[in-house]
């Protein structure tokens, strides 16, 4: 009776992880993290519409023609904004998400997800 309740906790706990990992957009894999940012603005979309959703979301973001981002992403103009931090499990290493919309004659044209953690912190 004590194995069954042991494992039914164990499982409860690997349920509840599970959530918690998969329900944070941060979380899941670039081109996930991609296509969850084209739901809010599709290709197409006006620079407003972007500007709005980095608004709703609060993300610190800010703007540009050329320079780096501009060699990352498609188009001539572009937006880039800090999307958000989470903590790598099991190990807890902050791991960092940031966005960038190019842009054509004020249209979206890409999207590109950039994400990475700071595993130096290990060393």
């Amino acid at each position: 009776m004590r194995a069954r309740r042991i494992a039914f906790a164990l499982i409860i706990a690997v349920v509840i992880i599970a959530g918690v990992l998969l329900t944070n957009p941060l979380r899941w894999p670039r081109e996930s993290v991609r296509g969850w940012l084209l739901r809010q603005a599709p290709v197409g979309s006006s620079f407003a519409d972007v500007q709005s959703v980095i608004a709703r979301h609060k993300w610190a973001a800010q703007e540009g023609w050329g320079g780096e981002a501009f060699r990352k992403v498609k188009g001539i103009h572009w937006l880039q904004a800090h999307v958000g931090d989470y903590r790598w499990f099991p190990i807890p290493v902050p791991c960092h998400v940031r966005a960038m919309w190019g842009f054509d004659d004020e249209k979206l044209v890409d999207i590109r997800v950039e994400k990475w953690c700071d595993f130096d912190l290990l060393t």
